[in-house]
């Protein structure tokens, strides 16, 4: 089993992506950029992949510190590539729409 500090580089790792792939773009141009947006969105969720990993007694030591946000980020997440992946292999996957955050894809009809 890695050591906690290994997993908290991870951490700090993937957090300063996440603010490389966001900080030079506004929103409309980061959800136009496939790429970057998919980046991000793993970068976020490596980091509640991380948080999962850390050991109870470093969670116990830092208890104000939100354990449970970044892991439940990190499934939303997981589960948002996903529904990239799947959208693009069935030719649904536009650059830029919204599907996979609304009920329903307005751009192909499905429900996602």
């Amino acid at each position: 089993m890695r050591p906690d500090q290994e997993w908290l580089r991870d951490i700090q790792h993937n957090t300063d992506l996440v603010i490389s792939f966001i900080s030079s773009t506004n929103r409309e141009e980061f959800l136009k950029d496939e790429m970057r947006s998919l980046a991000a969105a793993k970068a976020i969720e490596n980091i509640g992949e991380a948080v999962k990993h850390i050991s109870q007694e470093l969670k116990a030591r830092y208890p104000d510190v939100d354990w449970v946000g970044p892991a439940r980020m990190r499934d939303r997440t997981a589960l948002w590539i996903l529904v990239r992946k799947l959208q693009y292999r069935l030719g649904h996957g536009h650059s830029g729409d919204t599907c996979v955050t609304e009920t329903n894809c307005s751009n192909s009809g499905a429900r996602v």
